[in-house]
Order: C-alpha cells, then sequence, then structure tokens
C-alpha cells in the first residue's frame, strides 16, 4: 500500500505515489494530503490575491538571495538591484541590471561604514551664488542634499558682526572693530528642506559674497 503520511510539507510527498495497484478507497486520503500539503506549505497566503509574479522573480524575492532586483525597465539606468557580495558582511545598491552594473551609489561595508554619493560634498561644487542671494532674505535648501554655505559682507559701521540662521538657530561671526572691513560668517551646514539667511548685527551692507557647496 503506497500511502505516505502528510507531514504538510511538500519535501515529503512521493512523486510515485499512488501507484496502479493501490485500493481505490485509498484516493480520498491522497486528496486530502495534497490539500493539507498546499495549505500548510502556503499557509502566508491569506489574502486572496492573485500570486502575478514570475518563477525568477519569486526566487530573487524569497528566503536567503544573494540578489534583489528592484524594478523591471527596458532602460538599464532606471533599475536597481540589491546584493549581498560573497557573504563577505558588504550589501550593495547598484544601478542598471544584474549582472550588467552601470554605478555603485551605495556600499555598506562591514565594519557598518558607508561607501557613496552621500552626505556634503559628493557629487557637489563651490558657486558663486552672489548674483541670486542678498542679506536679510531667507532662503530653502532644496537640492535634496546638505549643503555648505559660506558669506562674507561689510558693514558700514564698525564693532558689526555677520550673522547666519540656519532652521532659526543663530550662529554669530566675530566683529570687527573697523567700518567696511569684510566679515566673515561662520560656514555652516544647512540640512536638506531647512531656511537658511544671512544678515548682519549693525549696520548696512558695503558688499557682500555668497557661495555655496551644492
Amino acid at each position: 500500500m503506497s500511502l505516505e503520511t502528510y507531514t504538510g510539507f511538500i519535501k515529503d510527498i512521493v512523486d510515485t505515489n499512488p501507484q496502479q495497484t493501490d485500493p481505490v478507497a485509498q484516493g480520498d486520503d491522497h486528496l486530502r494530503g495534497i490539500k493539507l500539503t498546499l495549505s500548510s506549505q502556503f499557509a502566508g497566503l491569506t489574502d486572496g490575491i492573485a500570486i502575478t509574479a514570475s518563477e525568477s522573480q519569486i526566487n530573487k524575492t524569497a528566503g536567503t538571495f544573494p540578489e534583489v532586483v528592484i524594478g523591471d525597465n527596458a532602460t538599464a539606468d532606471n533599475n536597481f538591484f540589491m546584493s549581498a557580495e560573497a557573504n563577505d558582511g558588504t550589501m550593495s545598491i547598484t544601478r542598471g541590471n544584474a549582472g550588467a552594473p552601470i554605478s555603485v551609489p551605495l556600499k555598506i561595508n562591514a565594519d557598518n561604514s558607508i561607501d557613496g554619493n552621500i552626505g556634503v560634498g559628493a557629487n557637489q561644487t563651490w558657486q558663486d551664488v552672489t548674483g541670486s542671494r542678498a542679506l536679510g532674505v531667507t532662503y530653502t535648501n532644496n537640492t535634496g542634499k546638505p549643503i555648505m554655505v559660506n558669506v562674507q559682507a561689510g558693514s558700514n559701521v564698525a564693532n558689526a558682526s555677520g550673522v547666519i540662521t540656519v532652521g532659526g538657530v543663530v550662529m554669530t561671526g566675530q566683529a570687527q572693530n573697523l567700518a567696511g572691513v569684510a566679515l566673515v560668517m561662520p560656514s555652516v551646514v544647512v540640512p536638506d528642506g531647512a531656511t537658511y539667511a544671512a544678515s548682519l548685527s549693525a549696520g548696512t551692507s558695503t558688499g557682500i559674497k555668497w557661495v555655496e557647496l551644492r
């Protein structure tokens, strides 16, 4: 008699059962065993939603995996894939298609340090924005990354200081005891989405120089 013990797992199903010589009366036992196996093996499928992922997509997103593709665009530059490299404790997020990387924007090393185009200075340059900036005007960093701001300005009165405000926090530079001398304000990092402004503690400006790393 070829009726295996159904444990609820596919690995325990005997592919050659039932045999032609088995009693017909065991047919319902096999059917119940198959139903038990499916409902137990796939117990997490409780939402009643059809599974539309292909075999290759399921293989790359379930269980222990070396690589996961994010995006399925015909343009490789619009796709990313994550990979755990050589089981050495590192993980990379790579632009492009699996097997055909374009660039590696982000890599997490085994010591939790991060390599990539992140933070101040990554893919940024110092730019002279004097022509589009003025003292006393509030600006917003909407670049998507932190930027650095450096301002020099002169005051028509002595003992004035340069002041930079970031997100409501005021930072004051050293005062000069002579009128017209350039006041070097603190160089500041402006987080993404934060407001910033430069001003003088006294007097009116005799000229400014405003540069930003962005």
